[in-house]
């Protein structure tokens, strides 16, 4: 006889549970919701899955979360839990501005905010959130850096990282809105190492057993701190199974019912990355909604995501833009508008550096000083493409954006002056071949 077996999506409540069927198993997104009930169906014998009530109290408890990241040696931004308004006004002083604040429990970055100055917070306090013992708010402070995320899974023994995720936009940002990279781009091998080693601390640390996710900020000088950790599975799971090749969600789920990662053939903490490039985008719904704040903050926006991949980041990127919806035009005017704050810093990449590209230009005007007759002084014939290749490595290390990549792969792979070397290299090699044939031409005209 065939066993008929049915999926049921309700809200779950503590007297719903303890009424249903026996045999019925429970896994719940470690939510509020979620946290609540875990305690009191535990001590009712009801039997859950996966990582216990101790392991949910350590990373979602503050006091007890810090206190663990200070016996791992981990660090984390300086932050403090408030219950009133003044509180949260002196705790912003000490920790300095800008800080994030955001209420206690939150899904999906609700009510979460950076604010700058003291009558903003103020405002935030008495407004947007309620706070009170029962209800503390969160000032933590907030570090602008590059924003990395992980997913992984824990056995109790060993822990596994299938990928590391590379957000494009700054902290600050929902990592539910932003573009996620895989494999990173701009991060060194020294962060990665660093990446590995507080994920494996935290998921034995912690308790977890089956999927975690983790979040980082690194800061310019490299460092590496820990924004918080959720003991459950998260949106990024299925992208980062599609592009590793690992099913994340099956991994886990025989790692819940008993079988290590080893049995499953899984030695190493992090596998070679691949060679493909893989791009979520959000897909946002602000064309249907009309009257929408399209500004991206620390509280969630998008409404869905799509994947693009190629076998550069480029193409990766645009084709995930066109799926969720974005028509890129190859023409055209962008309009950009920068905040008086951020002016000193987006500005730079616009200007070059003259004392920096004096060395290159001064290879390039040797290699065009070749193309002079030695006799009259005067610019001789020359090919398209030696000139292109000159002008074309003065254009790299003058340009602020990635422009050769997709004509020239290995660029991005390799720092301003190997490249110019190349391609220089290339214009002086297609010179040589072309003064050896224009002497041959030349040698046949003579002869007859």
């Amino acid at each position: 006889m065939k066993k008929l077996v049915v999926l049921l999506f309700v809200m779950l409540h503590f007297g719903y549970i303890i009424e249903a069927k026996e045999n019925s198993v429970y896994q719940g997104k470690v939510s509020k919701t979620f946290k609540i009930l875990a305690k009191p169906l535990e001590e009712r014998g009801v039997m859950l899955i996966g990582t216990d009530c101790a392991a949910i109290e350590k990373a979602e408890n503050r006091d007890v979360f810090e206190k663990l990241l200070s016996e791992l040696s981990i660090p984390q931004p300086k932050g403090q839990a408030v219950t009133n308004i003044e509180d949260g006004v002196k705790a912003a002083e000490e920790i300095g501005y800008p800080v994030l604040v955001r209420p206690s429990f939150v899904l999906g970055g609700r009510a979460m905010q950076i604010v700058a100055k003291e009558e903003h917070l103020r405002h935030y306090l008495k407004t947007a959130v309620e706070i009170d013992e029962d209800k503390p708010v969160l000032v933590d402070k907030y570090i602008c850096g590059k924003e990395v995320e992980i997913d992984a899974i824990c056995d109790g023994k060993d822990v596994f990282v299938p990928g590391i995720m590379e957000l494009v936009e700054r902290t600050g940002v929902h990592s539910g809105d932003s573009i996620s990279v895989y494999p990173t781009f701009s991060i060194s091998e020294n962060v990665k190492e660093t990446i590995l080693d507080y994920a494996k601390k935290l998921g034995l640390g912690i308790g977890i057993i089956g999927l975690f996710n983790i979040q980082f900020i690194v800061d310019k000088e490299e460092q590496v701190f820990i924004i918080e950790v959720n003991p459950r599975s998260s949106r990024t799971v299925p992208f980062l199974s599609k592009a590793t090749g690992y099913p994340l969600a099956d991994i886990a789920t025989k790692v819940i019912l008993g079988k290590s990662l080893k049995e499953q053939g899984i030695e190493n903490v992090y596998p070679k990355e691949k060679e493909r490039w893989y791009v979520k985008v959000p897909a946002f719904s602000f064309a249907k909604l009309n009257g929408m704040d399209a500004y991206l903050s620390p509280e969630m926006k998008s409404t869905g995501e799509a994947i693009g991949y190629d076998r550069t980041m480029t193409r990766a990127l645009y084709k995930a833009l066109q799926a969720a919806g974005m028509h890129l035009q190859n023409y055209g005017t962008v309009f950009c508008t920068i905040a008086d704050k951020d002016k000193e810093e987006k500005m730079k990449g616009f200007f070059v550096n003259v004392e920096s590209l004096k060395k290159y230009w001064d290879d390039a005007c040797d290699m065009f000083s070749l193309l002079k007759d030695r006799a009259t002084g005067k610019y001789i014939e020359t090919p398209w493409r030696t000139i292109a290749s000159i002008v074309g490595a003065l254009v790299y290390v003058m340009s602020p954006f990635d422009l050769i990549p997709d004509f020239f792969p290995l660029a991005g792979y390799l720092d301003d002056a190997t490249v110019f070397a190349f391609v220089l290299s290339i214009a002086q090699d297609d010179l040589n071949r072309y003064r050896v044939w224009r002497k041959k031409e030349q040698d046949t005209i003579d002869m007859v």
